[in-house]
């Protein structure tokens, strides 16, 4: 398969430390899963790991989407899959990596 755009993000975890702005940017499932976490250190983390990967996302495919419209979820291994407009999307890879304050995500899309 040939690659066709790749894109990356970081975040600093507590720049994100604002629930009015989560709400803008996780999708339902993702916010349901978010007030969940006891922990806030690790919420923010979380956040932070679906913000920088929908930030990458957009930068790979090169054109205007919406955050709102993107939906991350992690499969029995723990592996992230995308969903865009509630539509699996098969041709990318996605990693996401925290470090204590920061969030960093990678993708690489591919040619279907």
């Amino acid at each position: 398969m040939k690659t066709i755009g790749i894109g990356t993000d970081i975040v600093e975890n507590k720049r994100l430390d604002n629930l009015e702005l989560i709400k803008k940017f996780l999708s339902k499932e993702e916010f349901e899963y978010f007030i969940k976490i006891k922990n806030r250190i690790e919420a923010l983390s979380f956040a932070a790991g679906r913000f920088a990967a929908k930030e990458a996302i957009i930068k790979a495919y090169d054109k205007k989407i919406s955050l709102s419209n993107i939906k991350i979820v992690n499969n029995n291994n723990g592996k992230p899959i995308v969903f865009l407009d509630n539509k699996k999307i098969n041709n990318l890879l996605l990693s996401i990596s925290h470090e204590k304050n920061y969030t960093i995500a990678f993708v690489i899309l591919l040619e279907n």
